[in-house]
């Protein structure tokens, strides 16, 4: 079993780079479930609030759940529900002569990758057996009794006398079906155990006592585990999660994160490329999903509740979590608190990787110039990603361009953070920079297109596009049915410049927030580079104009990279909102020098040349009010912008600042 998608523990020790923002998760509760999203106590017999369903399951073949009841009503069983509606479907198949042994002959349920289903007991004294029951299918359970897989004795259990409160599965199918139960024993020191062990029929089983860095006062895994691969784990009695990972004789904690006291039923999956944590509060029934792909700094993604009025107490803290089907971004959430129900959820999260770069337009044509830059986490595996150009206008608008790359088997994310698709000439060759991958023809229009990031199911979880899109073809309406840009398209460019995202990796979900101009960087991750900054004066400073009308500031221009001529434009109104006047000449660059603008249409326009290779260049400006129809003693903000400006009247804001003018009497 592998289900992480670069590997935790490593990140722990190096600079794991976040792929997204967590501005556009969601959770969204799946309307056919229950009643909203939401099968309360009582919905159906084998659910209610006598503290008798303690954990259930999400079979990952069929997508149906496995919930284990031990109401006397109904007697001990587990049963399949539907994973749409939450209907009963079936009863597992009990052992030839029943469920036997320990203090709940039946307690908590897991599934294998392969859909094989498992049922554990709980026993609570060296005196009992701790029993795991197997079925090899969905279909077989609810036809075949079960065969036992395990019946481990106390000699077995490293000392520990109470196993069961939590269990689960992983592995199937390529790898072996394993387990992990949590154990306690009220011997100070050894608290925080666990047992692991193979469903195989060999009754093969390994007690790891006293964990390093766990609590010892009381169990650290008693109440939520998670399997993250086939040595590592997430376990939590609440208040602090534990990665651990077991070599057969030894566990270590890899790392711990903080969550909320009461949230202890736990369910890990990959999203999107994002590794994420699901967790239940099981006084609230609240559902939090986190960010773990660098568990030393989780960030919470995304709350929800489909539950309503006054839920009964979970007085024992247990439960269960699960994730269904997954596709793309998003993910089926099923989530329980013992006495409060079953909630299913819609989960959306960002994507870990994105489109960072996009250089379409370079100086005396594209030939072997122009590229893509993905983003991502380091060690991120993209094998079967594809890079898919769109039309942007016209009669093809949406319909998918001949241009496209699929990333081979076997790349992952370097250490820089991203990778590089460049179009290559007829004779093979490029003059991209840090160019991992060339593709001939790969170039795109210089007016309005877009590009596509698709996940090897074909599903889009990135895309941007620029310049003036024919929006009325859909967003998600395009040739493979996905997504070909996200809210308003970004800003076109003019040769030498691109269009990146900025901080690297950005994504609010808006093309036009995420990326602004910059000079071309393949193979670097940029930060945001400060366009506009005053030498001695801050953002928002108040500066005074003289009795002559003038005022004078000095400014230093910061763009990321040098060579590219920039006016410098001084609006009563906020640049982004106006048009520069046109047919200026281009000042050459050649030194500092002191600018006397006058005001053309209520701007002052003045250009200030081509930046050293450095990017950093200081600059003076004085402002003439002289003749301005202005009110002595008047305050008013003056923008001030450096605009990147070509001899053909194109232009892109590259970046603002502003200050207080005050028109001294």
């Amino acid at each position: 079993m592998q289900r992480f998608s670069l590997p935790l523990i490593a990140s722990i020790a190096a600079s794991v780079i976040s792929g997204s923002l967590a501005a556009q998760a969601s959770i969204t509760p799946v309307a056919g479930f229950g009643t909203g999203g939401w099968l309360a106590p009582g919905a159906i017999p084998q659910l209610d609030t006598s503290n008798s369903q303690r954990g259930m399951a999400v079979n990952p073949v069929t997508g149906n759940i496995i919930l284990v009841d031990r109401d006397g009503t109904l007697g001990n069983n587990a049963y399949v529900l539907d994973g749409a509606t939450g209907a009963v479907l079936g009863t597992l198949v009990p052992p030839a002569g029943g469920y036997s042994g320990g203090t709940f002959v039946v307690n908590i349920p897991g599934c294998g990758d392969d859909g094989s289903i498992h049922v554990c007991n709980l026993v609570t004294s060296t005196a009992s057996t701790f029993k795991v029951y197997s079925w090899a299918s969905e279909a077989d359970a609810l036809t075949t009794p079960a065969t036992v897989t395990i019946a481990s004795t106390s000699a077995q259990w490293g000392g520990m006398n109470r196993f069961g409160d939590c269990f689960t599965v992983g592995g199937g199918g390529a790898t072996p079906v394993q387990f992990i139960a949590a154990g306690s024993n009220s011997a100070a020191g050894t608290n925080s155990a666990f047992m692991q062990g193979l469903l195989d029929g060999s009754g093969t089983v390994t007690p790891y006592t006293a964990v390093p860095g766990t609590a010892t006062a009381s169990n650290g895994y008693r109440l939520g585990l998670t399997y993250v691969d086939d040595d590592t784990f997430i376990g939590t009695q609440g208040t602090t999660a534990y990665v651990t990972s077991f070599d057969g004789t030894s566990a270590t904690v890899d790392a711990a994160f903080t969550i909320g006291a009461a949230q202890r039923p736990l369910a890990y999956a990959v999203i999107g490329g994002t590794n994420v944590l699901a967790t239940v509060d099981s006084n609230s029934s609240n559902v939090f999903i986190y960010d773990i792909t660098d568990p030393t700094a989780p960030s919470l993604l995304v709350t929800g509740n489909a539950t309503s009025g006054t839920l009964s107490a979970n007085a024992n803290g247990t439960g269960g979590c699960g994730w269904g089907a997954i596709s793309g971004l998003s993910g089926t959430l099923y989530a329980m608190s013992s006495n409060q129900g079953i909630q299913a959820f819609t989960v959306t999260v960002p994507s870990a990787v994105v489109i960072n770069e996009v250089y379409y337009d370079a100086p005396s044509g594209d030939d072997g110039k122009v590229f893509v830059e993905i983003y991502g986490p380091v060690g991120f595996d993209v094998s079967g990603y594809t890079i898919q150009t769109v039309e942007g206008a016209g009669a093809s608008a949406g319909l998918c361009n001949p241009q496209s790359f699929t990333f081979p088997v076997g790349t992952v994310i370097p250490a820089s953070g991203v990778l590089v698709v460049a179009d290559a000439t007829s004779a093979g060759t490029t003059s991209v920079a840090n160019a991992d991958f060339l593709v001939t023809n790969f170039d795109f229009e210089n007016g309005a297109d877009a590009v596509q990031l698709l996940d090897p199911n074909g599903v889009g979880i990135d895309a941007v596009a620029y310049g003036v899109v024919d929006t009325s073809v859909g967003a998600a309406s395009g040739c493979n049915g996905q997504p070909w840009y996200e809210g308003n398209p970004a800003r076109d460019v003019f040769s030498p410049l691109s269009i990146e995202r900025c901080p690297a990796g950005t994504d609010t979900g808006d093309n036009a927030t995420d990326f602004t101009p910059n000079m071309p960087s393949p193979g670097v991750a940029k930060d945001c580079c400060q366009a506009m900054e005053f030498v001695s004066l801050g953002t928002g400073s108040s500066i005074s104009a003289s009795a002559s009308g003038k005022v004078g500031f000095d400014f230093f221009l910061t763009p990321c990279g040098g060579g590219l001529p920039y006016v410098i434009l001084a609006s009563l109104t906020d640049p982004a909102t106006t048009t520069p006047p046109l047919g200026l000449p281009v000042y050459d660059g050649s030194s500092p020098f002191w600018l006397d603008a006058a005001l053309q249409g209520g701007q002052f326009i003045s250009w200030y040349g081509t930046l050293p290779a450095d990017g950093r260049s200081v600059g003076q400006a004085s402002l003439d009010f002289t003749g301005m129809p202005v009110i002595l003693g008047a305050s008013f903000p003056l923008y001030v912008a450096a605009v990147a400006y070509d001899p053909n009247a194109n232009y892109s804001f590259v970046g603002t600042n502003a200050v207080r003018i005050t028109i001294n009497p």
